[in-house]
Formats: structure tokens, sequence, C-alpha cells
């Protein structure tokens, strides 16, 4: 039998070892200490903390469950189940517990600050910020309060409160790196990149091995142009972790990086590998960009189809739900309601000195940012990038406006609303959008809400790029999207919004026309465009009122921010070899082309 003295140094040894985080062996002296002593609650408490840190979570609940019921009014023990409970996915059971341990003791801590992050994650902001504000209460300079208060902060989209609770957290500890981090997250947000870059940089100054802080300076760097060096970022993570599944995306993602073998070979030992969903997406979708390169297409398209299909089991999406938004776009905006608005609404909105917008849209990966970049290289134009505020408004200001739903708020629109969602549009892009007669918003889900931008904005332009169908689909099929693109991860949902998209294009042309107003929907064709650049950029230019100017041509020398995932593509001249590279997966996509075929999109 194993002496008290004896049980204590085993556990004291075990403590140690788990500090350093040598995991392995502190769990074999738990579990020699808790052999001896299986009913002893700080025993099965700390054994199932470190069981937890190990994320053997199943394990870890057998032995805190055990504890609480050795110990039924120990806060402590009964917050250390919930956080076990919440990673096993009963978030449910998780709060009771949380709640359990603040009824056993009202000013404790932990569970107010887990309770915070369970609601922020269930969405449910108010909630967490009641939790987290009790928490700052009791304890106003803790800074994991702080930090969690900032994390709620950016999560509802108030990104200045965000970055003043990270830099209150700093103030309190110069060297917090998760601080450090956070706040430079929270700058490139704001799109104050090099500002961000510097906190980043210094950031690493402290921890050189921060591997979210590499990535994030790798993003950054991208976004600002600087491509090898956020190579290299990357190429870092790799190094310090070989299986750091997100690292492999970026690579993947940039676009002119090309897979060693030994890299392909790694990407398709990870991809038999037992992973969490994103990471698993990660490397199968990181694996097909190296088996195309290699010209191994089947391979690749299988890769793809494997992530793809991973990818849609995460997500919730309907098809019927996105027809049925489309089709209220086209009732909302009719000939006779878009006349009306266009020649009674919106009259004082404008003013001469304001810029004119230039929607530039389409299907996503259709090259709406080569567009944009071609634009942005004219000394009237300010480039606005992927700007959300079209979407804001359809979600949060019309719904405010009408109390009713989206779909409900854009049948009741008056002359009155649209010209409170200007104004809006306006302010929410104040900071940037007067620098030049002309801006441009390049969200290529604005193909919806052209008569909504209209009726905004009686003077702006509409710049529509299309790829050939099956290029189209296929490029969005290849592409991880870090945004909600939720129809292109499954070919038969890909084809049924393919065909949403051109059939409300259609009906903008026709209604454009019918308007007099076809000069103001540009349609552009990425082949066109790509065989024959200079005369397709003459021409863009001439629709636009903006006068010829060379740079256009060589628009990849251009320095600006690029935020989207074409941030590497539209810094190199135009290539052709992008053209029909639907023809490499002829085969594989034949499924695809007979539901396009079946909706007349197709010739067969």
């Amino acid at each position: 039998m194993t002496s008290p003295q004896a049980i204590q140094q085993i556990m004291n040894q075990a403590l140690v070892l788990q500090k350093q985080g040598k995991l392995a062996p502190a769990l074999e002296c738990f579990q020699q200490a808790y052999k001896a002593q299986s009913n002893h609650p700080d025993i099965c408490h700390l054994y199932g903390l470190c069981l937890y840190q190990a994320q053997q979570f199943d394990d870890a609940l057998s032995k805190l469950k055990k504890a609480v019921k050795r110990a039924p009014k120990a806060p402590q023990y009964r917050n250390s189940l919930a956080m076990a409970l919440r990673k096993s996915g009963k978030v449910q059971e998780a709060i009771e517990q949380y709640l359990l341990a603040l009824k056993l003791s009202p000013n404790y801590i932990d569970p107010l600050v887990n309770l915070g992050n369970v609601y922020r994650a269930e969405g449910n902001f108010s909630q967490a910020k009641q939790y987290l504000q009790r928490a700052a209460q009791l304890q106003p300079n803790n800074v994991n309060v702080l930090l969690n208060l900032g994390n709620v902060a950016q999560s509802e989209g108030d990104l200045p409160q965000a970055a003043q609770y990270y830099e209150t957290a700093i103030k309190l500890q110069p060297k917090q790196g998760k601080a450090l981090y956070n706040l430079a997250l929270v700058l490139k947000l704001q799109e104050k990149h090099q500002l961000a870059l510097n906190q980043i940089d210094h950031c690493l100054d402290l921890y050189p091995d921060y591997i979210a802080a590499l990535m994030l300076r790798g993003e950054v760097l991208e976004h600002l142009g600087e491509t090898q060096t956020a190579i290299e970022c990357y190429e870092r993570v790799l190094v310090l972790n070989q299986h750091f599944c997100a690292a492999y995306w970026s690579l993947a993602n940039i676009g002119q990086y090309a897979f060693s073998q030994e890299q392909t070979d790694q990407l398709g030992y990870l991809s038999k590998q037992e992973l969490p969903t994103q990471a698993r997406c990660y490397i199968l979708f990181a694996l097909a960009k190296a088996q195309e390169a290699n010209r191994d297409y089947t391979a690749a398209f299988s890769s793809l189809s494997q992530g793809n299909a991973l990818k849609r089991q995460s997500i919730r999406y309907a098809a019927a739900e996105n027809n049925r938004l489309m089709q209220t776009f086209k009732r909302a905006f009719t000939a006779e309601q878009l006349r009306h608005w266009l020649t009674e609404a919106n009259k004082d909105i404008y003013q001469e000195s304001q810029p004119t917008p230039i929607f530039v849209l389409g299907m996503p990966r259709s090259g709406t940012s080569l567009i944009e970049q071609v634009l942005a290289s004219h000394t009237d134009v300010t480039a606005g990038g992927e700007r959300d505020t079209s979407l804001s408004i359809i979600r949060d200001l019309l719904p405010a406006l009408t109390s009713s739903s989206s779909q409900e708020a854009l049948l009741s629109l008056d002359s009155k609303i649209l010209q409170e969602a200007a104004h809006y549009y306006l302010q929410d892009n104040e900071s940037w959008l007067t620098q030049t007669p002309f801006f441009t918003d390049k969200l290529p889900i604005n193909f919806m809400h052209i008569g909504l931008l209209k009726g905004m904005f009686p003077q702006a332009k509409f710049v529509h790029i299309y790829k050939h169908p099956l290029d189209s689909c296929l490029s969005c099929f290849k592409q991880l999207f870090s945004g909600r693109q939720d129809f292109s991860y499954d070919l038969r949902e890909l084809a049924d919004f393919y065909a949403d998209y051109r059939d409300i294009m259609q009906y903008w042309t026709e209604l454009f026309t019918t308007l007099g107003l076809a000069n103001d929907l540009i349609h552009i064709s990425y082949e066109e465009f790509v065989e024959q650049p200079e005369p397709a950029i003459a021409a863009l230019l001439q629709s636009l009122s903006l006068a010829w100017q060379p740079q256009c041509l060589t628009f990849h020398k251009t320095k600006r921010i690029v935020n989207t995932a074409s941030s590497g593509q539209v810094r190199q001249p135009v290539y052709k070899s992008a053209l029909s590279r639907w023809r490499y997966y002829e085969n594989e996509l034949k499924p695809l082309a007979a539901l396009l075929e079946e909706k007349a999109l197709l010739e067969s």
C-alpha cells in the first residue's frame, strides 16, 4: 500500500512535469497516484485536468465527474468539468455546471470568463458581455478578462472598442503575447496594415516562434504585395510545426508558390491522418493544388471532391433559400419602381464633390480582382476592395428601418429608406471614398444587389465580368473560401447557384436596357480580356468616362492593399494559363456539365 507521503510526492512530480509541458510522463504519474487513491477528489480533479490538457476529453470527463461526485460543493471542480463538457460538444451541460460553480462561489472569476466565452461562441454577445463585465467589476485589472471583452467586441464588429480593451491589457502587461497579437489582428481588420505589421513584429521580437503571429504576418504581407516575405513566414511556420495545416493552404492560396516533392509527399501523408475538419480541409485543398501542378488531374479532382464534401458537412446552406432571395430582388426592383426612384428619390444624396461608385461584380473567382486592379491603377479611381456594406444594409439596416425581415424589407422600400441606405453606405466608407472622383466596391455577390445599389446611387456604374460556365464553377470548387460562399462545396448546389446568377444578371441587363441605362451595366468576358487586354482595358475606361492612362495596362505594378484570395494573381501580368482550365478536368466535370446543359447554360 502506497503511503500518503509517497502519493503526495508522485503528485508533486506529476504537476512539475505538467507545467513543463511533458504531458505523457505527467499522465503516468497521475495514473499511478489515481490507482493508489482513486476516490480522492483532488487526485481525480488534477488527473482530469491533465487529461483535458492532453485533449483526451472522454477520459478527462470521467475523472472530473468523479471529482464532482466526491466533492459536490467544490466550485473549481465544477468549472473544470464544464470545460471538459464544452470540449466534448455538450454545451448546455457545460453552462449548467458553470452556473452551479457560480452559485457555490458568486465571485469566482473563472466560470464568469468561461461563460462569456461560451456565449460568444454561440453568438449571444449580450449574454457574453454580461458575465465578462461582471468579472471586470470584480477584477478590473484582470488581463484575461480584458482580453475576452476585447474578443466579444471584435465578434460584434466594434473594432475600436476591441482595440481599447487590448491596449489596456498591454498597458497592464506589456509583454502579454495574446494581447499584442489580438491588437495586431484588429488593426489588420481596420485596414491599418502597416500599423498591424509593426505590432506583429513587436510581438515576434518577444516571441519569435509565435505561430499565430507568423501566420498573421504572412497574411498582412500578402495584402501589402510582399509575396516572397509572406511565403517565408509560412515556411517558417512549417519549420516550427510541419503539421500546421493552415500554413500549407496559405502557401497554396498564394497562387505562384510551387510545392516541392517533399512537401507534396507530406501533404499526402497528412491527408490520410485523423485531423480536425478545418485542418483536413486545408490539407486536401492544398494537396489538390500540388497535384494539379504535377498535372495529376484525376488525383487533384479526387482531393478537391473530398475537401469540398468535408467542408459541406460543416455548413448550413439551402439552394432553395438562395433562389427565393434572388426572386425577391427581382420583385422588389421592377422597371416601374426603379424608374420612380431614379427620378424622384435620392435627389439630394449626391453632391458634385462626391465620387461615383463603380461596383465590380460577378461570380466569385471570375476576375473581379483583376478588373479592380486595372481600375485602381487609374489616378481618378480609389479601390475600395471587397466592402461588405451592402450586406450590412440588407442584413441589419433595412430590417431595423422597416421592423421586418430582410426579404420583407426589400419588398417595402421607399425613397426615404433608399436615402437612409445611401447615407449609411457613405458614412460607413467615409474614411477613404472621397479621395478621387471614382471609387470601386469589388464585392462579387453584389450581382444580386444591382437594383438596390442603383436605387441608392443613380450615378453608379456596374462592371460585370464573367467566365466560361465550367471555368467559373471550377474556380469556385477549387477555392477554400474564408467567407460565406456556402454554395460552392457541392457541384449540384454550385450549378443551381450559377443558374440563379445567370438568371438575375439577365434580368438586370433587360431592366437597364428598358430604362435606357444599358451603358451603366458593362459586361466583360474574362477570356476576351485575357486574350486582348489592351483593347479590353481601353474599352472599359471609355465606358466609365475615364481617360486612357498607360499604367492601367501594367496594373500588376500598382502598389496597393489587396485583401482577397487573388492578392497574388493581380500582381502578375495577364497570363493565359488560366483559360479553359476546365478542360484538364473534362471527364471529372461531366456531371456538372450535364447539370448546366439541363439548365440551358452550356452548349452540349
